[in-house]
């Protein structure tokens, strides 16, 4: 089975339905899948300023009407790979101190389901409040963040969890890296989490400014998705998405 589709958007539902499904399916029709998220990105700036990875979407799937459960990341990220409501799997800001709650580990997750179903599954995020000090590494078999700096579970300033290597240069190369020494074999799961619209900009490859940021991811993104066609020899999931705007 050769698919070539491309998401512009992507929601929770859409996700867990595949997991649902893609364990009755025959090992020979399981997609690989690459789920996108690029951190604070607008719909409309990416139909303004993501001109390439948008020419790609419109020969696939673009979802026009999104919500995001919440206007920042943690509960946002849970939320899209559980199908759950924040007040259901408790990934939020503690409601009096100056910290983040970990969910529970019960909560059941989209990597965890294809993981279930015979997929290798392989992370690599670029935002502290998905680093370590909370479940979702254990769901994946791969989990990279180091691309910026444990603060633990508290909201950091910008200067706490930078790093050079939080930009997409250097998550795509770690991609490349990974796989290039993986076999094509089992289906594989892979989340991409790039932070470059969001900022901090200090030291970015590209002009310090939201426009510059989504053009520059653009290109990355869709450098991505060539990696992948390639690898996948077609037979690809591809969906890019956001967490809020």
């Amino acid at each position: 089975m050769n698919r070539r589709e491309f998401l512009g958007g992507l929601a929770a539902t859409a996700l867990h339905t595949l997991a649902c499904q893609v364990r009755d399916l025959a090992p020979v029709a399981r997609p690989h899948v690459v789920c996108v998220l690029v951190d604070q990105l607008r719909f409309d700036a990416f139909e303004q300023f993501a001109t390439v990875t948008g020419g790609a979407a419109r020969s696939g799937v673009i979802f026009e009407q999104m919500r995001s459960v919440a206007p920042w990341t943690y509960p946002s990220v849970i939320s899209l790979l559980s199908g759950l409501l924040p007040q259901q799997h408790g990934a939020d800001g503690h409601p009096t101190e100056d910290r983040l709650m970990r969910f529970d580990e019960r909560v059941p997750l989209l990597p965890e389901r294809l993981r279930g179903a015979g997929y290798r599954t392989a992370a690599f995020t670029t935002n502290p409040f998905l680093r370590e000090w909370n479940p979702l590494h254990r769901s994946f078999d791969v989990f990279k963040s180091d691309f910026v700096r444990s603060v633990g579970n508290r909201r950091p300033q910008f200067h706490e969890f930078s790093l050079p290597e939080m930009f997409a240069p250097s998550v795509n190369a770690a991609v490349r890296h990974h796989y290039d020494a993986q076999p094509v074999g089992p289906p594989e799961f892979t989340y991409v989490h790039y932070i470059d619209v969001h900022g901090p900009w200090g030291g970015a490859p590209f002009p310090p400014e939201y426009p510059a940021a989504v053009e520059f991811i653009d290109r990355k993104i869709f450098e991505l998705y060539q990696y992948f066609l390639r690898r996948s020899r077609g037979d690809l999931l591809f969906f890019v998405t956001s967490d809020h705007g």
